[in-house]
């Protein structure tokens, strides 16, 4: 029977929404999306300013964020090696949140590739990275462990390692915050969160999706709380970094998504980007 394969593939550079001293919804920068049949998509963005710094209506409001640059790049194709490939790549240049956190560049990539007779993509993030991240001008080194999602790609490869190797379960509980974790180790924000997955006996999911993150480790942590991949900071808010989120057949990826609450309330996307794609029947 033939088969017809559905292309999907997404990215954008930044976006969210403002709720607290004013109300925004921003308009995504970058903000890319696949045609169903494959081809090539990209978008860009100048610098851009949240809020608008030339608009009267926020003369005198807080600086929220600001990018110097933005760029998305994606296609889909059937190669000479008869693989279908998704390709998402998605940069932000001179990343500044409300001047407390800042960043040279913000890379997300994913492949995903459909080899014949395979029933699950292998999805590969290689290439992510958040360039020189400060928090008050502090250095904050990053660690990422993209060769974690390359060597088990599929997620029928991750699910087995994690069901057969005691310390590897071991160690991917403690990274992901799934469990095994000491209660000062857990943030009070994701108690709900861990508590569910801690309870559970092999890859913990809920609705198809597993939170993984593809840091590694965070130093630097002066004068703010570090949780593996989340940052706590005072009177500013919370960092989410690397966020995957792991599906059977897709891979969504959010290198740095920040949940704002002190003095300014907003939820802002830095550099995502999401594919797959199918065949059917």
């Amino acid at each position: 029977m033939a088969k017809t394969f559905f292309f999907h593939g997404q990215g954008v550079g930044l976006g969210g929404v403002v709720t607290r001293p004013f109300r925004q919804l921003i308009d995504a920068k970058a903000a890319a999306s696949l045609p169903i049949t494959g081809g090539k998509s990209s978008a860009n963005s100048g610098k851009h300013t949240v809020p608008d710094l030339n608009d009267p209506r926020f003369e005198g409001l807080p600086h929220v964020v600001s990018i110097d640059s933005a760029i998305t790049d994606l296609s889909g194709t059937l190669d000479t090696d008869n693989v279908y490939r998704t390709r998402v790549s998605t940069i932000v240049e001179g990343l500044n949140v409300e001047g407390v956190v800042t960043a040279d560049k913000v890379i997300a990539n994913l492949v995903t590739e459909h080899f014949p007779g395979e029933e699950e993509p292998r999805i590969d993030v290689s290439g992510s990275a958040i360039v020189n991240l400060r928090v008050n001008g502090e250095p904050v080194p990053v660690e990422l462990d993209c060769g974690l999602f390359k060597d088990l790609n599929t997620h029928t490869s991750f699910k087995e390692r994690f069901d057969r190797d005691p310390e590897f379960k071991r160690s991917m509980r403690q990274r992901f915050l799934w469990g095994d974790l000491k209660p000062e180790e857990v943030p009070e924000f994701l108690r709900d969160q861990y508590n569910y997955t801690d309870s559970q006996k092999s890859l913990p999911e809920s609705k198809g999706i597993t939170p993984c993150s593809v840091v590694k480790s965070v130093t630097g942590s002066k004068g703010f709380q570090v949780f593996r991949h989340v940052l706590v900071i005072p009177n500013f808010g919370k960092v989410f970094l690397g966020e995957l989120l792991l599906q059977k057949n897709a891979r969504r990826l959010t290198m740095m998504r920040f949940k704002l609450g002190s003095p300014v309330d907003a939820e802002l996307t830095v550099s995502g980007g999401d594919g797959n794609g199918t065949t059917y029947p």
